[in-house]
């Protein structure tokens, strides 16, 4: 059975977060909000993070072992366990391509890439999301990548708007809107509201969170909050996603597949099911039937396993033995040759039974 892990995700414009860092008692607020949240990862734009001194102390505000910065924007793992790695950084360093993995391996690897756009026109804008399509074009159509990659931050236009094609290229609405879901307004269609306020007359819808294919069914809890005034413009959004491992490891009973391969094992199952047959309640529906079945099947495998095991020891022991005894009373080569292959044999069985089942638990996936 697959592990599953809800992610929380955030992503805001922090309109200068290292303006509003400088000031502290907002900076305390600010930061001790977000937290509060209970975010794993969050995407950061406008970050104004333009030396390693301010990513450090930017580091050492949010608490996070696992980070990645530059002078427009950040990813920032709020999980010790989740870790960040870059994929990509644009040479205007306006996005960041990273890929998010989990030190327990709760979750397949996922890719987050968070933008921030220019705010200075439609032509600075359009130029830029043709240098991002051209930039991580290998990564795009990767499907491995795109398939599990959420794209967030601030685009700076509304992609509902009439001239939302003076933006941006057709190509990247195409891979928007064919290969990626729309987290609030696809979601909810009460969170189809204004993500950026100016004043009492500018409200737009400039920052979002999409994300691909892999994810569209595991999507929940969109949100959108208003955050303080003298922290930022923007609205705060917010996601979680269930993410699952396709990686099985201990916690859920399998019986040892290599089972099947021991004659001893074959013959008395069979001779369990055989007895446990006549005890079926007729009055029972197949789906009960077969819980009862397995609850046997169950107890008689790990009680075989038990049993199979400290039988295995003892054997090996008295095969060593016995293959030690042999060669020191028995000089002959002919002799040798003749029964040595066969105690031989015999523990190089046991000793691959042993293997495998230790490969098996030592797996990730089986």
């Amino acid at each position: 059975m697959n592990r599953s892990f809800n992610l929380k995700f955030l992503s805001l414009n922090c309109n200068g977060l290292i303006k509003t860092t400088n000031k502290s008692t907002a900076e305390s607020n600010f930061i001790k909000h977000l937290k509060q949240q209970k975010p794993h990862l969050i995407a950061i734009q406008e970050s104004h993070a333009h030396t390693e001194q301010i990513q450090s102390s930017l580091n050492f505000q949010f608490q996070t072992t696992s980070s990645i910065w530059t002078k427009h924007c950040g990813i920032v793992s709020m999980s010790p366990e989740i870790i960040l790695s870059v994929v990509s950084i644009t040479a205007d360093q306006r996005v960041i391509l990273a890929k998010v993995t989990h030190t327990s391996h709760y979750f397949d690897p996922l890719y987050i890439m968070v933008l921030y756009a220019p705010a200075n026109g439609k032509s600075p804008r359009y130029r830029f999301y043709s240098q991002v399509l051209n930039d991580l074009s290998l990564s795009l159509n990767n499907p491995s990548i795109r398939d599990n990659l959420i794209i967030a931050g601030d685009f700076n236009y509304d992609i509902q708007k009439s001239d939302f094609t003076l933006n941006a290229p057709f190509a990247w609405h195409s891979l928007l809107f064919n290969s990626f879901t729309n987290c609030m307004r696809e979601l909810n269609p009460h969170l189809d509201i204004p993500t950026f306020r100016r004043g009492s007359s500018i409200f737009s819808v400039l920052d979002y969170i999409y994300t691909g294919t892999a994810f569209r069914a595991n999507i929940h809890s969109p949100e959108i909050q208003y955050l303080n005034k003298q922290w930022t413009d923007h609205a705060l959004l917010c996601v979680t996603i269930k993410l699952v491992s396709s990686n099985n490891g201990k916690g859920f009973w399998r019986a040892n597949p290599t089972l099947v391969t021991i004659k001893d094992f074959r013959q008395k199952f069979a001779t369990m099911l055989t007895t446990l047959h006549p005890t079926l309640d007729p009055t029972c529906t197949p789906q009960q039937h077969w819980e009862f079945i397995k609850k046997h099947m169950v107890k008689f495998i790990k009680q075989y396993c038990r049993e199979r095991g400290s039988w295995r020891q003892k054997q090996l022991k008295a095969l060593q033995s016995k293959r030690n005894n042999f060669l020191r009373k028995q000089k002959s080569p002919v002799l040798r040759a003749q029964i040595l292959p066969t105690i031989e044999t015999q523990i190089a069985t046991l000793q691959k039974e042993i293997t495998d089942i230790l490969a098996i638990r030592s797996g990730t996936t089986w």
